[in-house]
């Protein structure tokens, strides 16, 4: 069998906020955890020993969940942030685990299964090496090599030598003559090294190099975004929450227990519309994969027309017992909330503001929200109701439909919200497509203080908005009301995306926002 450490106890500070709110290990690559991605590069039948640290009680969820068949001896790191800390301290910890051969990889490291051919019983000692660029040796470990041996280590030497560097991963055969150079206190930079254990390895020549060409390393905040240029999903990301889909089941993480705590609950009020769930952890809920396109990709007037008759039946009902907190919880989730959501704007971004959008003259946000209707928006409809109706979390499959990734209250209530959210949530998936979106097809010009953008449309746009206008008649709803809700929702939006996403919402809704408050009043 073969045995495997991870090492991920470190914060993961080159990362940036993006571990604000979890491990680095935990972070999507292409929609699947960094880590699941290193123990999928391993055989099926390894045992993996987890070195845990900063929230450490993540990966232990995560990895229940994700791979359930998986046998993992967790050990928790005492010293993963101070004085003496680093990748050897986390290893030795890890040493009663590992007293025969082993591997073991620093948990920023991938590469490509398909492109390296790695016999994962060598029977000697080993350690992953890459080349890179000369300007980029001082950041990492670089390695001699001569006469198939390591002969030297230079650890973050600008002036080395060699642009072979270790890249994270290495094998150990010699384990006891391994942990007694690990065991020493030596620190580099503050750190305690793996390259101490290194040490006696090179000095007896019993360290060969294993060349990596695909490797990919991930320990920085560039290199990270730059290995998800091609995903969708992390350009509309929030550094609070994941998304994650790994053995045809979709697992989410929130770094707010409270969410998923009512993200679980409201899915037993959902039953009918949403996936049953399959694991719940504090920080993790998971269900198995939806079959059928999201309704983005199938889209016609007919099956839209059906989706509103549909949620009219299936979800929109009246809910049982008091609502008499209702108006409290429209005003707060409304008003409230979005006060708060443009101050965080405000914060994040202060020299925003343009006084031309797209042609139209852009009066300040609070001039703007001071002329909407708020005792008029917060005399909602309460229903049963979903909270993110856009159409990506709408799956159609011969037929029918199946909601995902529903909201977890409507301010204080799981049992009821307002039926024009979902419906102005419908509005902003048809003015916007938010899928193209995601792939970042739009045309956004930032000129001092004029702003102007193209945002990418459904086709049939036109259609499917007087349809569901024509549904509001029959069923006694007002447009203006969604309209306003629709532009409130892209300025809400704002604030938890990041510079072009971000600037262009908080843009649309002021842009709607003239169109349904200022020129109409």
């Amino acid at each position: 069998m073969t045995k495997v450490c991870i090492l991920t106890a470190g914060k993961g500070t080159r990362m940036g906020k993006l571990t604000l709110h979890t491990n680095k290990v935990l972070l999507p690559l292409n929609d699947k955890a960094i880590i699941s991605h290193i123990i999928e590069s391993f055989p099926e039948n390894t045992e993996f020993v987890l070195a845990l640290g900063y929230k450490g009680s993540h990966i232990k969820q995560y990895v229940s969940i994700a791979h359930p068949n998986t046998k993992f001896s967790f050990v928790n790191v005492k010293n993963f942030d101070g004085p003496g800390s680093g990748p050897g301290l986390s290893l030795l910890s890890c040493k009663e685990y590992l007293d025969s051969a082993f591997w073991c990889v620093c948990g920023d490291t991938i590469w490509d299964t398909a492109l390296e051919n790695i016999n994962f019983n060598p029977g000697k000692n080993l350690i992953g090496a890459s080349h890179v660029p000369i300007e980029q040796i001082s950041s990492f470990c670089s390695i001699e090599e001569s006469q198939g041996k390591i002969v030297k280590i230079y650890d973050k030497d600008p002036n080395s030598p060699t642009t072979l560097v270790f890249n994270g991963l290495f094998h150990i055969n010699d384990t006891e003559l391994f942990f007694n150079a690990l065991d020493d206190d030596k620190l580099i930079n503050g750190e305690h090294q793996i390259s101490n254990g290194f040490e006696k390895l090179t000095t007896d020549k019993l360290l060969e190099p294993l060349v990596i060409n695909s490797w990919v390393d991930l320990g920085n905040y560039k290199s990270y975004v730059t290995a998800n240029s091609n995903s969708p999903n992390f350009y509309f990301k929030k550094n609070n929450e994941y998304f994650y889909e790994v053995n045809n089941q979709i697992i989410k993480f929130f770094g707010d227990p409270l969410i998923v705590k009512q993200r679980v609950q409201r899915q037993k009020i959902l039953a009918r519309v949403t996936p049953k769930l399959t694991h719940s952890e504090q920080n993790f809920y998971s269900y198995n994969k939806v079959a059928g396109p999201v309704i983005y990709d199938v889209i016609t007037p007919s099956i839209f027309t059906k989706l509103l008759n549909w949620l009219k039946k299936e979800l929109w009902t009246k809910p049982s017992g008091s609502t008499g907190l209702f108006k409290k919880n429209c005003t707060n989730f409304y008003k409230n909330k979005t006060l708060m959501r443009v101050d965080n704007y405000l914060d994040k971004y202060p020299d925003r503001t343009a006084k031309l959008v797209n042609g139209k003259k852009a009066q300040p946000i609070h001039e703007l929200l001071d002329k909407v209707p708020w005792e008029e928006l917060t005399n909602g409809t309460p229903t049963n109701f979903h909270g993110d109706l856009q159409f990506d979390n709408i799956i159609f499959n011969n037929g029918s439909f199946t909601l995902i990734d529903w909201r977890q209250n409507f301010s204080d209530s799981l049992k009821y919200g307002d039926i024009y959210y979902d419906l102005a949530k419908l509005k902003v998936g048809i003015d916007i497509h938010l899928k193209q979106l995601k792939n970042r097809i739009y045309e956004y010009t930032n000129n001092k203080k004029n702003i102007s953008f193209i945002l990418p449309k459904l086709t049939m746009a036109d259609e499917l908005l007087s349809l569901l206008k024509s549904f509001l008649k029959e069923n006694s709803f007002s447009s203006d009301r969604v309209n306003i809700i629709s532009s409130i929702i892209l300025i809400n939006m704002a604030p938890l995306h990041d510079e072009d996403l971000a600037n262009i919402f908080w843009n649309s809704g002021k842009e709607q926002l003239i169109d349904n408050v200022v020129l109409k009043s």
